[in-house]
């Protein structure tokens, strides 16, 4: 354990416990041990007036006593979508597949469109607030991780639709996330929307890790509701005054899905 600081040496301690591998060996490689220690060191340093990464954050996570369905039929799919294309019913395509880290500015660029068309997402033309070196920290993240997903609608080099889920970072959490998607306005009723989550819901079935989805969506979203609904979402919870937009609250509905493995 020569070059590990005092911290990454108690989550070394934790190795066993939190992950089943009995020594950095079984890892592919020093360096993923490393970034795996590193990455426990950084959740155990939040400083105390911050919230930790899996902190409850509003509407992340809905509690409920209401049992949950069980899961419907599997749609498998594979863990990784690179170029699949979508043919639309209007005759139009668009490829399906992860965005990299080099897509980060198309991504940001189509994010600032879509909420400057939609009224649904909780931000506007301004964008996520994220800068180019935030959302390619986050797409790098995506793909070393086993428990977050990321999958863009492109037509060419421009992206049309984004469906992304992270889940959390510590043992009790990792089994869970909420999920975010878009559809730009172009591309409404093309069915762009549900095959992005039903290779959300693949993946996730795939994964072995991931237990359920989670959503927020505004409550006077019908259609997507509707989506939802027919792919095994059910609604767990109701926040008011969730968005306030030109002086109006909006509430939202929190939704779920089981996950179970597929068989």
């Amino acid at each position: 354990m020569v070059g590990l600081s005092g911290i990454q040496r108690v989550a070394y301690n934790s190795l066993i416990q939190i992950t089943g591998r009995h020594s950095l060996a079984a890892f592919p490689s020093r360096a993923e041990a490393r970034r795996w220690l590193e990455g426990q060191a950084r959740g155990w340093r939040v400083p105390a007036d911050h919230p930790p990464p899996d902190a409850p954050m509003p509407p992340t996570h809905a509690s409920t006593d209401h049992p949950q369905p069980t899961d419907p039929t599997p749609m498998p799919a594979p863990r990784r979508v690179d170029g699949e294309t979508l043919r639309l019913p209007d005759g139009r395509t668009v490829v399906l597949r992860h965005p990299e880290p080099d897509d980060a500015p198309a991504v940001l660029a189509y994010l600032r469109l879509a909420g400057g068309e939609s009224p649904y997402l909780t931000f506007g033309s301004e964008g996520p607030g994220l800068s180019e070196a935030e959302e390619r920290e986050f797409l790098a993240r995506v793909a070393a991780t086993d428990n977050t997903f990321a999958l863009a609608a492109l037509d060419g080099d421009r992206v049309v639709g984004l469906v992304t889920f992270e889940g959390g970072r510590r043992p009790r959490t990792r089994h869970t996330g909420e999920l975010g998607i878009s559809v730009a306005r172009e591309y409404h009723g093309q069915g762009v929307g549900r095959a992005l989550l039903e290779r959300l819901i693949g993946w996730a079935q795939a994964s072995g890790v991931v237990r359920k989805l989670d959503l927020r969506v505004r409550v006077d979203n019908a259609a997507a509701i509707r989506l939802y609904e027919r792919l095994g979402f059910v609604v767990e919870g109701r926040i008011r005054r969730d968005l306030l937009i030109d002086g109006a609250f909006h509430d939202a509905f929190l939704m779920g899905r089981p996950i179970d493995p597929s068989r």
